[in-house]
């Protein structure tokens, strides 16, 4: 274990549960009403809603431990004011009675204004590894117990205690740490939300379990470590967001937006605002700060409080950072990129000798030259005399790309894919050493779409220190940007707010908006870019941005990947429009009557013609899907998609030239292949199938095109779910196959909108369907099919079931005026 001294300083994140009191040590004054906190899976599996009504509003400090709520165990009391004690049972002793069952009910004690920080990520086996790149952890497999089943975690003292340890060893008092939580109400946002912040006040020791016996074959530690921090009431030194009284207020007053008050983790580093409790690096500390002050301007203006004296500590809380970060805080991972074992320890060390006002190249050279002579023996031997060679013999401007991204506040990772050039070239970052330090925001652009991305934010804090910094360090002068308007910083803004609304649906932004989100932007120095000065400049932004016509003449901007992938799909769907209708040989109806077992024997004359609608609307539709080159299928649950499609599928024709079964998720890739149990035909995701021709990317988790030509697979291809797919997904489907006669989406445009960017299915059922298509039947049209007649089994009543009916709410169909009594009979309500 490395001395304490030497752990670089990190901040905290403390995951909590939503709590409409303030989280202050009672139970919720609604718990019915708290539906926010089922966001956690413990509480969701433990909640019990009716103790906890009984029992609302009331203080933990006054009741027995079993009916306490089980939001105790998730954070949830960390403003109580008073102490109290939780007793804990071993989670195994029951299970494992061979191997736990010693371990005694085991009390654990809570301070007032305190969290119980578990790092559940460092002690998951899996993560072992990773951490053992930058971590000497005297960890070993071979101490953990023999369990009767497999267990993700670590278990046995020892090994506990020295990542439990080495996780904290970064958090000292005076840390800063965030509240947050995964979901509030009113804000349905996969982000996580800042809660408050604070300092950190003590950190506790950790505690060890109980036993039966006094010599004990297994040990174990509590994962817990109570961290006591500054955060009161009256907001003095910290401060909770007011969102329980935005929400109260906002009931009144409906002109209120409710989601821009809202602050957020940034969601570039999710890996830090994740698994209960992680460390937070300076950088994202300082966006934190911006974000939570941001969100305090606007609630000021609704709610009272001491906003103006928190912004004040917010401003003492940023410039104390700034200092903290330093003027190279990417330098240990500049190190490890090197190859220099525990590099974030070695620059740590080095940073002892470092004086103001003096650079710190000057104290890297002599180290590279002697490191015993600055470092701790068990760090010098980590720069060995190859090492030392290698930097003596490093060209100036391989130095200078290393005093660039030292600058930033780099991941291990980050710096080693920028760093080592043929790690550049695997990831398809296609920028020289001479590019980067032309343009240091070309790292953003061209990592964006990675699963670790280089954050535009990164980059920004190394082009534009805080004053106090340049003030302190003034070398740093060279080599910041001079003007906040610098074109290459507005172009990765201009990036970075269209990637943002790809995130959310929108393919393209309309120039105004994208004007009006960069100013709005909570960043430091702010861009208050206007149009004439965004017009100025568009020629340079034509690298990554298209500038495309709206519907009604005005400007938008369009990133160029998205501009391909829309005019692909576009040229695609209106080839197969103009093309000739496929021929083919079949009886529908006589076909379909024989999947269903023969013509209709209903004795009711009601529920006989409407089997005979039904079936009257999928012979048309089978005709329909069977001669157009492109399609689709829509229609609620319900409605026989599953017995049309295998009706379409058993046709000779349509067998002998293949079939290919596609769905973007592997649930929807199991029904598909219901759908042709008999014929034997294999379905798969899109991924999947995407993926054996890189157009899907494992490694980042995205669908892209590769400018290459498709292969040929089937000649009819059948995508379900097609609701799910972004543009993305539909253009890397249309590069990737040559040869197809029909393509055929199936989906309901009326479910939920795709993860991404775009909606191509809605947009391409808009597209297709009739102008008079409500007074249609059946509902067919060029390339389209729309079912309405819902066939599944009727309910005990004999009527339509429920379900049935509400899926007709949510078709395109039209819904009879008496249906609306179907919420009324269910009780239905929207809390």
């Amino acid at each position: 274990m490395l001395p304490n001294e030497i752990y670089p300083l990190k901040h905290l994140s403390v995951r909590v549960p939503w709590h409409d009191q303030g989280w202050n040590g009672t139970i919720c004054s609604n718990p019915a009403k708290n539906t926010s906190c089922l966001k956690l899976r413990r509480i969701e599996e433990l909640k019990d809603e009716k103790l906890e009504s009984k029992y609302a509003g009331m203080s933990i400090e006054e009741l027995s431990q079993d009916v306490w709520p089980c939001c105790v165990a998730e954070r949830g009391m960390f403003m109580a004011p008073f102490d109290y004690v939780k007793v804990v049972d071993h989670p195994y002793k029951e299970s494992s009675k061979e191997t736990h069952g010693h371990f005694k009910a085991t009390p654990l004690r809570f301070p007032a204004y305190s969290a119980a920080v578990i790092p559940f990520r460092w002690m998951l086996k899996s993560s072992i590894n990773e951490l053992k790149k930058y971590y000497p952890l005297d960890v070993d497999e071979s101490r953990e117990p023999k369990l009767p089943f497999p267990s993700n975690w670590w278990q046995e003292k020892t090994n506990q205690e020295t990542l439990l340890n080495s996780f904290m060893n970064h958090i000292q008092v005076g840390s800063l740490i965030f509240f947050y939580a995964k979901q509030i109400p009113f804000v349905e946002e996969t982000r996580r939300v800042l809660i408050g912040v604070a300092r950190v006040k003590h950190i506790g020791e950790l505690t060890e379990y109980q036993y039966a016996t006094k010599s004990p074959s297994l040990r174990a530690m509590l994962w817990e470590r109570m961290v006591q921090h500054t955060l009161r009431p009256n907001f003095r030194d910290g401060f909770l967001l007011p969102y329980q009284e935005l929400f109260t207020y906002a009931e009144k007053h409906s002109e209120i937006n409710v989601a821009e008050c809202i602050a957020f983790a940034p969601e570039e580093r999710m890996a830090e605002f994740s698994y209960a409790s992680e460390h937070v690096s300076n950088d994202s500390a300082i966006e934190c700060l911006i974000e939570l002050a941001k969100s305090l301007e606007k609630m000021k203006k609704y709610i009272r409080g001491p906003w103006d004296e928190c912004l004040k500590w917010i401003d003492d809380r940023l410039s104390e950072i700034w200092k903290l970060r330093g003027p190279y805080p990417g330098l240990g991972a500049c190190f490890t990129a090197m190859g220099i074992s525990l590099g974030t320890f070695v620059a740590r060390a080095l940073e002892q000798h470092f004086t103001e006002n003096a650079d710190i190249w000057p104290l890297v050279d002599a180290m590279f030259e002697s490191p015993k002579d600055y470092l701790p023996s068990y760090l010098a031997k980590q720069v060995t005399p190859e090492l030392s060679r290698m930097w003596k013999q490093m060209t100036s401007e391989r130095k200078e790309l290393v005093k660039l991204l030292s600058r930033m506040e780099l991941s291990n990772e980050q710096a080693t894919v920028v760093f080592v050039q043929s790690e550049r070239k695997k990831k398809e970052i296609h920028a020289a050493d001479n590019d980067i330090l032309k343009n240091p925001y070309i790292l953003y652009e061209q990592t964006r779409l990675q699963l670790e991305p280089i954050p535009i934010w990164t980059i920004d804090k190394a082009m534009f220190p805080n004053e106090a910094l340049l003030e302190t360090y003034p070398f740093l002068r060279e080599g910041s940007l001079d003007s906040k308007y610098d074109i290459r910083r507005v172009r990765a803004l201009v990036v970075y707010v269209l990637e943002q609304a790809a995130s959310n649906g929108d393919t393209l932004l309309p120039f105004e908006e994208i004007v009006r989100q960069i100013r709005n932007l909570p960043i430091v120095p702010d861009c208050e870019l206007h149009e004439d000065l965004l017009t100025s400049i568009e020629t340079d932004l034509q690298q990554e941005i298209i500038i495309v016509e709206m519907a009604d003449g005005s400007k938008a901007y369009q990133l160029k990947r998205l501009y391909e992938m829309g005019q692909l799909i576009r040229e695609k769907v209106e080839k197969r429009l103009k093309g000739a209708r496929i021929s083919i040989s079949a009886d529908w109806r006589a076909l379909l009557d024989e999947k269903l077992g023969g013509p209709i024997q209903i004795a009711d004359p009601y529920e006989a013609e409407k089997e005979e609608m039904a079936r009257t609307e999928k012979a048309a539709i089978l005709k329909e899907l069977a001669e157009s080159r492109i399609s689709v299928l829509i229609g609620p649950a319900g409605t026989g998609k599953t017995t049309l499609l295998s009706t379409l599928i058993s046709h000779p024709e349509i067998q002998q030239g293949d079939v290919l079964l596609l769905a973007p998720t592997g649930k929807a890739r199991v029904r598909m292949e219901e759908v042709s149990k008999t014929l034997k035909i294999k379905a798969y995701t899109l991924a999947q199938f995407l993926g054996r021709t890189n157009r899907y990317d494992y490694q980042n988790f995205r669908y892209q095109l590769i400018n290459a030509k498709g292969e040929k697979h089937a000649q009819t291809v059948i995508v379900d779910e097609a609701s799910m797919l972004t543009e993305e997904m539909m253009a890397a489907l249309f590069e990737a196959l040559e040869g197809v006669q029909r393509f055929i989406f199936v989906g309901d445009p009326r479910q939920l909108p795709p993860i991404g960017a775009g909606r191509p299915f809605v947009d391409l059922v808009n597209y297709l369907t009739p102008d008079n298509v409500e007074s249609m039947f059946p509902k067919v049209g060029k390339g389209y099919g729309q079912l309405t007649i819902p066939r599944r089994q009727s309910s005990e009543t004999g009527g339509e079931r429920d379900d049935l009916r509400l899926a007709q709410w949510f078709s395109r169909s039209s819904v009879h005026p008496a249906d609306d009594e179907y919420f009324d009979e269910t009780n239905f309500s929207v809390s």
